[in-house]
């Protein structure tokens, strides 16, 4: 039987893009029939269907907000939860479920923040490192709270502490 299995790059810095993996192991005695992929994306009760066009597994696939039937160009996902099904006939026997917190606008301006802190000199040594200071000390907190927060939602199943974490850490890069 196929084990199918899904991955996503953590640390992609594209605001536009979910870059999906497909990790499955294949069973070359069974044919691949019949591929789904569904993606619920944050604050959406349905799941949208993903068109399964290619027929190359394990696949590739760079979900946007078009494909994902969030807008006709493509724009910035917002962050969030995105649960992801992909399964293969018999469905309900062959699937896999990929739960991802996405954390890409949060980590993108806290690295704005830290780029304008280094380009301003703000809180920088002689040396061009940025001193131990609240402004550093923030960045680092969001940056490890980021992870914490993928970990709190796709390890341990703690959506609402996720959120509430996610937005903690939102408010503290902004009060740099």
């Amino acid at each position: 039987m196929h084990a199918l299995k899904l991955y996503i790059n953590q640390y992609q810095n594209d605001l536009s893009v979910i870059p999906l993996t497909d990790i499955s192991v294949y069973d070359p005695e069974i044919p691949k029939q019949a591929p789904m992929l569904q993606v619920q994306t944050p604050n959406s009760d349905t799941f949208h269907g993903v068109p399964m066009i290619w027929t190359t597994f394990p696949f590739f696939k760079a979900l946007n907000s078009v494909s994902l039937g969030l807008s006709t160009t493509i724009d910035e996902l917002p962050d969030g939860i995105y649960r992801i099904n992909f399964a293969m006939s018999p469905h309900a026997q062959i699937n896999t479920d990929l739960v991802h917190y996405r954390v890409e606008k949060l980590r993108a301006t806290a690295l704005k923040k830290a780029s304008e802190l280094y380009l301003n000199g703000t809180e920088i040594d002689p040396f061009g490192n940025m001193k131990q200071g609240k402004a550093s000390d923030i960045l680092n907190t969001v940056m490890i709270g980021m992870r914490s927060v993928q970990q709190l939602c796709e390890i341990h199943g703690d959506y609402t502490e996720a959120a509430n974490l996610y937005d903690r850490l939102n408010k503290l890069i902004n009060t740099i």
